[in-house]
């Protein structure tokens, strides 16, 4: 739906002119979005990472979870081995948050190009396509990068043990599949395409 919605807010700014500035004023808003993200999934990382050369805290989060009131004791993954995970994690939500970021950033000067005089057919610059090909990128890349971010949730509980992770992940999966479905017969169209179901 993203995508789609992204590839006709494309068409629509890139063949008018005349809204230049509200096209830039929502890449802006896509760009602090994306930054924020980014380097929310970076603080954490390094928090992890802090725990994770600490004897002390580590110790701590070895003892969570042996605290689980399935398993007890038993476990599969080290507490090194989960803070790891959870920091390899955020790092790919980071890598496509800063993907997203780079890819809204240059949609910004297509933008402006389009609407130039110097963008004609004798100069050619950048056209429609171009745009909307590089914004079913972002989107791609900024959709993988927040739900690699909310995999965090789940991941961190796993430091209580797998009955708190499994709890977080059934919740997460519910959360998912209500904010992901719109409602029965919602359609988007789209120039060129006939009318979809959005519905899955």
């Amino acid at each position: 739906m993203r995508m789609k919605a992204q590839a006709l807010w494309s068409q629509i700014y890139g063949s008018d002119t005349k809204n230049t500035i509200t096209a830039v004023q929502t890449l802006r808003n896509a760009l602090m979005t994306g930054t924020f993200l980014a380097s929310t999934a970076a603080l954490l990382a390094t928090q992890v990472f802090g725990a994770l050369l600490d004897p002390p805290k580590l110790g701590r989060v070895q003892q969570l979870g042996e605290q689980d009131v399935i398993t007890g004791g038993t476990s599969l993954f080290s507490a090194t081995a989960k803070l790891s995970i959870i920091i390899a994690c955020l790092l790919v939500a980071f890598f496509w948050f800063t993907q997203a970021v780079r890819l809204y950033s240059h949609m910004g000067f297509l933008v402006g190009m389009l609407a130039s005089p110097l963008n004609t057919q004798h100069a050619h610059v950048t056209s429609v396509e171009e745009l909307v090909a590089l914004s079913d990128k972002a989107a791609i890349c900024f959709s993988l990068g927040i739900r690699t971010f909310v995999f965090f949730g789940p991941l961190i509980l796993w430091v209580l043990g797998p009955t708190m992770m499994l709890i977080a992940t059934l919740c997460l999966t519910a959360g998912m599949v209500w904010a992901d479905r719109l409602p029965t017969g919602t359609r988007l169209v789209v120039p060129g395409e006939r009318a979809q179901d959005l519905e899955r």
